[in-house]
């Protein structure tokens, strides 16, 4: 399975965010401690991610159905994945919460 592919993950459930453009928070995900960092750039929003203070990945580029982890080798277990639910565009903050929704998997 390619790491990005989402396909063969299933919804845990849905994690809450701000129509701001950057914003972190401390939340557990599968059961780990993680702190996520989201935050647009230009018209990209990037996502980076620790678990328990190790960085598992860092600005990484948030697409529409695609998986933020880039490699199954990474120390987390699970992927994180934006979809849109008014089309396929790419998220953007000011969709937040509303129309792009961010998904935690295993």
């Amino acid at each position: 399975m390619n790491a990005a592919d989402i396909t063969n993950y299933t919804k845990q459930g849905s994690i809450p965010l701000d129509a701001i453009p950057e914003q972190q928070f401390q939340i557990v995900l599968g059961g780990q401690n993680c702190q996520l960092f989201v935050y647009q750039k230009d018209e990209s929003v990037y996502a980076d991610l620790y678990v328990d203070d190790n960085l598992i990945f860092a600005g990484m580029l948030a697409l529409d159905r695609v998986g933020i982890k880039p490699t199954e080798a990474l120390n987390f277990k699970g992927q994180l994945w934006f979809e849109d639910k008014n089309g396929t565009e790419n998220p953007q903050y000011t969709g937040f919460g509303e129309r792009w929704v961010l998904y935690y998997g295993i």
